[in-house]
């Protein structure tokens, strides 16, 4: 599980600067809502320990 966790960061950091840099600016305000979302459903997942 260790090693998941620094993928899922530079899988958003690429989608973050890469991804959607050439996108419209309403389609990055959805994203960016959703990454927030599934960052919050993660570190649920995570913090059930």
């Amino acid at each position: 599980m260790v090693t998941v966790t620094p993928r899922i960061f530079l899988t958003l950091i690429k989608v973050i600067f890469i991804g959607i840099a050439y996108n419209s600016i309403l389609v990055r305000a959805v994203l960016f809502i959703a990454l927030g979302g599934v960052g919050i459903v993660l570190s649920r997942f995570y913090n059930k320990k």
